[in-house]
């Protein structure tokens, strides 16, 4: 659970520090923040987790998701 919930904070705040933002350029963008991390954790004698990723990302996807159908609702 902790997983998916750290990342859920950036599919609001990343399109909200766009000037333009599209659901796939924050899907994608928070996706290369978590394959960086994920990347860089064995050099820091953290375990590489193939998990980690899939769950990060699911955060990501349904927080922007979630919030890119409000601001679509509150512009009617």
């Amino acid at each position: 659970i902790g997983n998916f919930l750290m990342f859920l904070p950036f599919g609001i705040l990343y399109p909200l520090s766009q000037k333009d933002p599209t659901w796939k350029k924050s899907v994608l963008c928070g996706f290369i923040a978590v394959a960086v991390i994920e990347v860089l954790q064995p050099i820091f004698d953290r375990a590489f987790d193939m998990n980690d990723i899939i769950l990060n990302s699911l955060g990501i996807v349904v927080s922007t998701s979630i919030f890119m159908g409000l601001k679509k609702v509150i512009k009617r």
